[in-house]
């Protein structure tokens, strides 16, 4: 999360601590502060409650510095708050591209990318 956000959900944890889940409703991810109830109506970057995953891959190429010479392990989510006017990933960002992911297809996710890449970075 960014510098000066915050997150106001509830976390639920199973007595086991083996499942996690967190609710965004009312949503406060993000800057935007849209307050929707995600649950039953997209918030302002159009997403519901799950997070949706355009992209799981090694990044190479661009910010040498991060990616170094093998890559970095990157996931690209949809619904971006900020729609910028010049955004090289509009397509992404906007379009709703990607497939729903669960908490434990996110983690299976990276888990896979930690095992291909030194850096993981996520978008």
């Amino acid at each position: 999360m960014a510098a000066g956000t915050h997150f106001s959900g509830t976390d639920t944890r199973s007595s086991s601590g083996d499942t996690f889940s967190l609710s965004c409703s009312p949503c406060h991810l993000c800057p935007r502060d849209c307050g929707a109830d995600r649950a039953v109506s997209p918030g302002y970057c159009g997403q519901l409650d799950a997070p949706t995953a355009a992209r799981a891959a090694l990044h190479h190429w661009e910010e040498p510095c991060i990616s170094g010479t093998r890559g970095s392990g990157t996931i690209f989510f949809t619904g971006c708050s900020l729609r910028c006017c010049f955004c090289q990933n509009y397509h992404i960002s906007q379009e709703n591209l990607g497939k729903t992911v669960t908490p434990a297809g996110l983690c299976r996710m990276m888990l896979r990318l930690q095992d291909e890449a030194p850096t993981i970075s996520i978008w």
